[in-house]
């Protein structure tokens, strides 16, 4: 059936900004950027990104490629759970 979203509760996240600009060595910051940026090609050349890699973005690349490797994850398999997740919460296909 369809599913409807009927409530929500957000709590307060401290993002610590140290960690955003200047990760830890081996540590990835945006992970979902990571994910679309594996996402299928038709999706990154409508948001302007098509072939364009982590290490070529100064955030994603702070400890030059390091940080962008990550054998654990499978970030095109990420990005499509996300994805299906924000079909799943009513979003069209734009808007996610």
């Amino acid at each position: 059936g369809e599913l409807q979203l009927v409530g929500a509760r957000l709590e307060t996240y401290l993002l610590e900004r140290s960690r955003v600009t200047a990760p830890s060595r081996g540590e990835r910051n945006f992970h979902s950027f990571y994910q679309l940026l594996a996402a299928d090609p038709r999706v990154t050349q409508s948001v302007g990104l098509a072939r364009v890699r982590p290490h070529q973005l100064r955030l994603l690349s702070l400890h030059g490629d390091e940080g962008a490797r990550d054998a654990r994850l499978d970030d095109a398999k990420l990005w499509r759970e996300t994805e299906s997740a924000m079909a799943s919460c009513g979003m069209s296909e734009g808007e996610r």
